[in-house]
């Protein structure tokens, strides 16, 4: 409840703005591109993850604690009105993870466990810019949108080493196909500034997203220990990256500069 009022607070400081702003972004359509870093918290799945060290090995090691995963993505806006956008976001939220167990006494490397995920987000909401009159070509925005995120080519995959104590004849395939999907929304604020039909943007906000994760039951995958069902990615994130924009921001420029010819031509009269 306490989320839903800020947003609301969000929106009406917004619109309040807007009632006192003279600056709009003058463009039909405009593309975003970005990098960023999305903080998360496994839960389910990450208590599975950081067990994978201690089943059947009678080792106290962890698996490295994830704390967050990489963006990369764009958006695609279409202004229906001057400071107000139709938003289409697709993220791409990654990471590779490896963890080594060392044996001292054995001297070499035994246990490897490796993490790779990628989770497409697809999403679209309202995007609204405010123009104000003391910051020129800089256009605070509010974004919220919601869509589906699904897991692509996700594997988990835990190898050990022939020869060791470790090694149990029956685990030698130990690779997990991950595959899961759900509901994903984003609350999202940010800062552009746009000179000449490009922009320079910073932004940061919240996302929520629980997948449902469907794993195969392979090799030690199999265990009761390692039974995970659900991800959650959720968490604040920040992005940076670079817009452009097209339609009637160029045909503005292009306006004033004929105008100006005619001003010019009608002052040698």
């Amino acid at each position: 409840m306490k989320k839903i009022i800020i947003i609301l607070i969000m929106i009406k400081i917004t619109c309040t703005a807007h009632i006192y702003a003279e600056s709009f972004i003058n463009a039909n359509l405009g593309i975003d591109l970005k990098v960023g870093y999305n903080s998360v918290s496994f839960s389910n799945f990450g208590e599975s993850y950081s067990n994978i060290f201690k089943y059947g090995f009678g080792l106290n090691k962890d698996a490295t604690s994830i704390k967050g995963l990489f963006i990369k993505g764009g958006d695609i806006k279409y202004f229906i009105f001057k400071n107000f956008a139709v938003n289409l976001k697709v993220d791409m939220i990654t990471i590779e993870n490896k963890d080594i167990l060392h044996d001292e006494l054995l001297n070499e490397d035994t246990i490897e466990s490796k993490l790779l995920l990628n989770a497409l987000y697809i999403g679209t909401g309202p995007k609204y810019y405010m123009g104000l009159d003391f910051m020129k070509n800089i256009f605070p925005y509010i974004n919220i949108d919601a869509g589906y995120i699904m897991l692509l080519n996700s594997t988990w995959e835990v190898k050990v080493k022939p020869g060791t104590s470790y090694y149990v004849d029956a685990y030698k395939d130990q690779t997990t196909s991950l595959e899961g999907s759900g509901f994903s929304a984003s609350f999202e604020v940010g800062t552009e500034i746009i000179l000449f039909g490009m922009g320079i943007n910073i932004s940061g906000g919240y996302r929520y997203a629980n997948i449902e994760v469907i794993p195969d039951k392979v090799g030690v995958f199999k265990i009761n220990q390692l039974n995970f069902n659900t991800m959650n990615l959720s968490g604040p994130y920040i992005n940076g990256g670079i817009s452009f924009y097209f339609g009637e921001f160029l045909q503005k420029s292009t306006e004033n500069i004929k105008y100006s010819n005619i001003i010019s031509n009608e002052e040698k009269y």
